[in-house]
């Protein structure tokens, strides 16, 4: 059992919640793949979170990022917790996302709500990779609306570096990811594509995503999943 402290919390967006942990460097070390998550022991309950910062050796401080999602069942504990307090990391867990696959394609990626989280760690870590043009990059966000976004100033200087589709459908113009999908009519057929969401989720994506060029070998996440 690993000891973290919370050195950082703060509301993030609507419902959602951010919050920094220092751990010790022999620990933070192994998380090594983005896309994996923490199990952490809190009043003798695990809680599972997706890491929201670049695996190390890409980030080099031993350091986690979290969301945590307003009334989301054992999650919410973390609520009550706040700035200087201890949480236990049991173990850094999980796969990750398949990042062996990368090479020179266009990436696509595709986040819903507080998934974000993965999907931001491993942005973080492609702009660490000195191999990688951040212009080969889209991502596809799907949220309520601006309020419910986290990590918005990440978002700002995204924008600048690869292209963001904000995919709102409690918001003008009221688009989801299909619809936006449906509008823009991206070319898939050389890309990757990394998402993580539900199971329908994924399952929506890649029954419009195989209308534009998706294939099954190219469509991944951080977690076993069957289409």
């Amino acid at each position: 059992m690993i000891k973290a402290k919370i050195i950082q919390k703060r509301r993030e967006a609507n419902f959602l919640f951010y919050y920094k942990l220092m751990l010790p460097y022999e620990n933070f070390v192994e998380y090594k793949i983005p896309g994996q998550y923490g199990i952490f022991d809190e009043g003798g309950q695990k809680i599972f979170l997706a890491f929201a910062n670049a695996p190390y050796p890409v980030q080099k401080e031993p350091y986690l990022e979290l969301l945590i999602r307003e009334g989301s069942g054992v999650s919410s504990q973390f609520l009550n917790l706040k700035e200087s307090d201890d949480i236990f990391l049991l173990e850094i867990a999980g796969k990750g996302f398949p990042i062996h696959f990368i090479k020179n394609e266009m990436i696509h990626l595709f986040s819903m709500g507080s998934g974000i989280s993965a999907i931001r760690s491993l942005i973080l870590y492609l702009m660490g990779l000195l191999d990688f043009s951040m212009e080969r990059l889209y991502l596809w966000q799907s949220s309520f609306s601006e309020k419910y976004l986290p990590f918005t100033d990440d978002f700002k200087k995204w924008e600048k570096l690869f292209t963001v589709y904000y995919c709102y459908d409690q918001q003008e113009p009221f688009e989801n990811v299909i619809d936006k999908i449906k509008l823009i009519k991206p070319d898939f057929s050389n890309s990757l594509q990394f998402w993580i969401g539900s199971a329908k989720y994924g399952r929506d994506i890649w029954e419009i995503g195989k209308n534009y060029g998706m294939k099954p070998e190219s469509f991944h996440t951080n977690y076993d999943f069957h289409l």
